[in-house]
């Protein structure tokens, strides 16, 4: 019972990196649409707050002006679409980071036989951690 768990919990840690290489690719994907889309929105924002400002200045001069709130709607959640997109993509760098320091390979160890030690090749799971934290 004790060999398979730990068998299985070999096998998760190299399963672990797969997950989180593609769980950081999703993420680095859905940041630079969330990004995208913010921009789009800010510049809509922009847009539409443009028009308006060059309507009250017409409707000073006798038309009627119903100014809305359009354009400052769409400003504001462009910003905040755009800051929730690099959130992301600052996090799909980190999930990367953390999945290249977890690796599962076979090293060759010093191991008893016969009288003697013999390298011989045993599986591992290596964890790197970064000391230059840049």
């Amino acid at each position: 019972m004790y060999g398979y768990c730990i068998c299985a919990q070999t096998v998760q840690s190299s399963n672990q990196k797969d997950s989180l290489l593609l769980k950081g690719k999703k993420q680095k994907i859905a940041g630079w649409i969330v990004t995208g889309t913010g921009i789009g929105l800010t510049v809509a924002g922009v847009l539409v707050n443009a028009k308006e400002s060059f309507s009250t200045i017409e409707g000073v001069f006798g038309e009627a002006n119903y100014e809305s709130a359009t354009g400052k709607v769409l400003l504001i959640t462009g910003i905040a679409v755009m800051g929730t997109g690099t959130y992301l993509l600052i996090t799909a760098r980190k999930t990367k980071k953390r999945a290249m320091s977890i690796s599962l390979n076979t090293d060759a160890a010093l191991l008893p036989a016969a009288g003697g030690l013999v390298y011989q090749y045993q599986p591992c799971i290596k964890l790197t951690i970064p000391l230059n934290r840049k």
